[in-house]
């Protein structure tokens, strides 16, 4: 089962799939300034304490994302990802 959601809503120690990004031209050219593409692959690491930022690994790097921002990436998840 492949499940479709927005980052914000990756627990820690979840890994997903971009699928999407969604917003104005400006934060979708940071987030592909990150490495931020559909097909690349996220896993949460950790999520601060009172919920943002959350702390992501992309492409080898440790990428802190505030929860308003990473509602703007679709990403899915599943047995099948």
């Amino acid at each position: 089962m492949i499940n479709n959601t927005s980052l914000d809503t990756l627990k820690p120690h979840q890994r997903a799939t971009v699928t999407s990004l969604l917003g104005d031209g400006e934060i979708i050219q940071r987030f592909e300034d990150l490495g931020i593409i559909p097909g690349t692959e996220i896993v949460c690491l950790m999520i601060s304490p009172l919920g943002d930022p959350a702390a992501y690994l992309i492409r080898d790097a440790l990428i802190a994302i505030r929860r308003e921002d990473a509602a703007k990436i679709g990403v899915c998840y599943g047995t099948d990802v």
